[in-house]
């Protein structure tokens, strides 16, 4: 199945965050902080996609595990 990604810029998200990604069936929401500067949302947004390509959001793991695995 292909699934479909959607980016979302926001202000509302707090700078400590920079970005989230969520899941619904057959698509991902990335949502990335406005407050950061064009290269950090790019960092961002490359750093979400790891987690939708690690397959983060189909384990059962917490975050800080999923991040963990990152590094």
């Amino acid at each position: 199945m292909t699934e479909d990604i959607y980016v979302h810029f926001s202000d509302e998200i707090p700078r400590s965050i920079r970005s989230c990604v969520c899941r619904g069936p057959g698509w991902y929401d990335i949502h990335i902080s406005t407050k950061l500067t064009i290269e950090e949302q790019r960092k961002a947004y490359y750093h979400e996609l790891k987690h939708i390509e690690n397959g983060d959001l189909e384990n059962d793991c917490c975050v800080s595990d999923a991040e963990w695995s990152m590094k």
